[in-house]
């Protein structure tokens, strides 16, 4: 039985392909139009994924959306109504994307690929992250927590997952609801400190390990704990309605001050201690204290959940899970014995959630079986589309790839080396050398992190390879932090932590370094002495393992693991991507498959 998932309408969309309970794909729309977060209907994606599996539109059995458009219209409706007139500028707008085009996803999506209506479903928006959690995580039985921004009316919720004679049972035991989000203020409070928000979330994470908790009692205000563990959140301090009055209101200025003016340059890196100065020193101390006071959130919530259900498995997703930081905190709690955290906890996975779970309604499904790894997108067949030495020579990027060779006074060599330890000898015997390599092999990792696939590798000992990676291939803040990437052995060695070492298998949770190993991974770390690793054995990746193991042998116990991208684009995904990437920055080279590409100074 084959079943394809949508997930689409407010950020990063996403097509899932699901066959008898194996998920055969899972396609960003992003990826393909390199368009970050792309909210679109991901026709781009399912077109690429069916010619890439040569399924047709007759051999798809169902079609599952990851939301009731109907009933987030009413909360879209009842809210931008709510603050009328002042908000009649929401509302225009709200309704003229809503009754032109959300309104009417199944629609749309049986007119735009010829399939029958009758034959698409939906499930609630909440609770399609309640099945990407629980579906997959190899649990019989399991408590769910969802933190999101907001869903169709919920912004948070606890389900109970349970396997019933092969089919999946998950209900809804608690909802918090719009416009209690814990999302929503962190968002908001990424715009007030000058980034994007739904985008930059992560850039006010890195932050607060610069600062200090010197308005965490005003934070505590506006997130309320209650007694029983769950929280409300006070409102008057954001426009959660009226949002083109801004994303906060005046009282927050008058508590706060005014907001950072966007995308303003900030002195600070992760590599060195610099001292902030007074002005930005207060915009630290409130990303601080706001992620102090939501990972506090977050672990009340999830003892609240513990209550519930007395459960020792829990599933935590939505996009709130995507904080690796607050993650670290509540498994260092101590509160379940497992937690999963999906490949994607965000909108991009609910794809594969719902499909998966629709499936399950449909026929008897094993939960081991389910597991999956992460190189769920598609694999490119190097040696058919891109033959490396006629790719450089072709039309299309001839004239692009020499000429940017030509400015930069390097011409291109190639050299492919078949055998898999050879290559990996060779990788590593170049990041010894201080090279940048980008690394593109197989499936396209789901998710937001690279685990391999679609990375960029260094060594981590040296101040002018991080920095180059930052300044002249990433173009990126230096206050954000890599990660590491190392073997399950080296992880066993110099990871500080009391739990299982496979945990850290998707970089869902920082962690801290032993003391000893600090010095000589310093520039994998942040400013605290944490990293985010990635820790890999051979069955996830072999040629990952195998020039980590290389490293490691080499004295290297990890080594800078960064996404393949440059800044504000998604990472690459077709072979094109990579090398238009590599030509045009200071990377020294690049690995396709079996390929390595290097730069030759004229």
């Amino acid at each position: 039985m084959k079943v394809i998932g949508f997930s689409f309408g407010y950020h990063d969309s996403s097509v899932a392909f699901i066959e008898d309970g194996k998920i055969k794909a899972v396609v960003p729309e992003e990826r393909v139009t390199r368009q970050k977060h792309d909210p679109n209907l991901p026709i781009n994606a399912f077109r690429d994924g069916m010619k890439y599996l040569n399924w047709t539109i007759h051999d798809v059995d169902k079609i599952v959306l990851h939301e009731d458009s109907y009933n987030k219209f009413s909360r879209v409706l009842t809210s931008s109504l709510s603050g009328f007139p002042s908000t009649r500028l929401e509302f225009v707008e709200s309704m003229k994307s809503w009754l032109s085009e959300k309104l009417w996803a199944p629609f749309n999506v049986s007119n735009e690929i010829n399939f029958p209506l009758e034959k698409i479903e939906y499930l609630g928006h909440h609770f399609s992250h309640s099945v990407q959690g629980f579906m997959g995580s190899g649990f019989e039985e399991s408590a769910i927590l969802v933190i999101d921004a907001v869903g169709d009316w919920a912004c948070s919720g606890v389900y109970r997952g349970r396997w019933e004679n092969g089919h999946p049972h998950v209900e809804c035991l608690e909802e918090i609801a719009f416009p209690n989000s814990l999302g929503l203020v962190y968002s908001a409070i990424t715009g007030f400190l000058g980034f994007s928000p739904n985008d930059n979330e992560c850039s006010v994470m890195a932050l607060s390990a610069f600062g200090e908790p010197n308005y965490y009692k005003e934070i505590s205000k506006i997130i309320k704990i209650k007694e029983d563990g769950l929280y409300e959140i006070d409102t008057s301090y954001f426009h959660f309605i009226n949002f083109y009055s801004g994303a906060v209101t005046k009282k927050f200025e008058n508590i706060f001050g005014k907001a950072r003016p966007f995308n303003q340059k900030i002195n600070l890196s992760s590599f060195e201690d610099i001292k902030p100065d007074s002005e930005i020193k207060r915009y630290i101390d409130l990303a601080c204290s706001l992620q102090l006071r939501i990972e506090e959130a977050i672990i009340s919530l999830a003892k609240y959940t513990k209550e519930k259900t007395g459960l020792d498995n829990l599933c935590l997703t939505g996009g709130v899970s995507l904080n690796c930081v607050a993650n670290k905190k509540l498994l260092e709690e101590g509160l379940f014995k497992n937690i999963h955290i999906p490949i994607e906890p965000g909108d991009c996975g609910t794809s594969f959630g719902c499909a998966l779970y629709a499936l399950g309604q449909d026929m008897e499904l094993k939960p081991e079986e389910l597991k999956y790894e992460a190189y769920l997108g598609l694999k490119y067949d190097t040696e058919k589309t891109i033959e490396v030495t006629e790719f450089l020579k072709s039309p299309q990027f001839n004239d692009y790839i020499m000429k940017t060779a030509k400015q930069h006074k390097y011409e291109l060599s190639v050299e492919k080396i078949e055998n898999l330890d050879e290559l990996a000898s060779t990788i590593a015997e170049n990041l010894l050398n201080d090279q940048v390599i980008g690394l593109y092999q197989g499936n396209s990792e789901l998710g937001p992190r690279a685990l391999g696939n679609r990375s960029i590798i260094a060594r981590a000992d040296k101040k002018d390879v991080a920095h180059k990676l930052s300044f002249s291939i990433k173009k990126r803040a230096s206050y954000r932090p890599y990660a590491l990437s190392m073997t399950e052995e080296a992880g066993e060695k110099i990871l500080k932590t009391n739990s299982s070492i496979k945990n850290y298998k998707w970089m869902q949770y920082s962690c801290d370094l032993k003391e000893e190993f600090y010095e000589a991974l310093k520039y994998g770390c942040h400013i605290d002495k944490s990293t985010r690793p990635q820790v890999v054995n051979q069955h996830q990746n072999k040629l990952y393992y195998q020039i980590l193991d290389n490293m490691r042998k080499e004295g290297h116990e990890a080594i800078i693991n960064t996404s393949f991208n440059p800044s504000g684009y998604p990472m690459v995904e077709h072979p094109s991507h990579a090398l238009a990437m590599f030509v045009r920055t200071d990377m020294d080279i690049l690995i396709l498959e079996d390929t390595i590409i290097r730069k030759e100074a004229l």
